[in-house]
């Protein structure tokens, strides 16, 4: 699996700066992202060449995941927020992204 976006870009989002003792927990959190992200378009396997919306969706997931402390409700992360709104407008967002996951075959009468 490669996942989306990178560990810089989450952890600029998040404390502003970069922190290599943060990539592991980055590196899960974006692993967990790609894997909502993929699921959501239903896709089997991961983008080649993610566009910017999809890299900067990831990048918010990640962060929201991050962000919130073991107590926290993560549905309540400014970051996990905006990342799921993104994630609903991704379908369509560039043809390299394609192919959408399954095509149901109708039969014209």
């Amino acid at each position: 699996m490669a996942s989306y976006s990178s560990n810089a870009n989450v952890q600029n989002l998040v404390y502003g700066t970069t922190n290599s003792d943060l990539d592991t927990a980055c590196s899960n959190a974006r692993d967990i992202a790609t894997s909502i992200i993929n699921s959501h378009l239903n896709r089997d396997t991961d983008i080649a060449s993610p566009s910017d919306a999809v890299t900067r969706c990831c990048t918010l997931l990640a962060a929201g995941m991050v962000a919130t402390g073991p107590d926290d409700n993560l549905e309540q992360n400014a970051y996990y927020k905006a990342g799921m709104e993104l994630l609903k407008n991704l379908r369509g967002d560039d043809p390299d992204d394609s192919s959408w996951g399954n095509s149901i075959v109708m039969d014209r009468f």
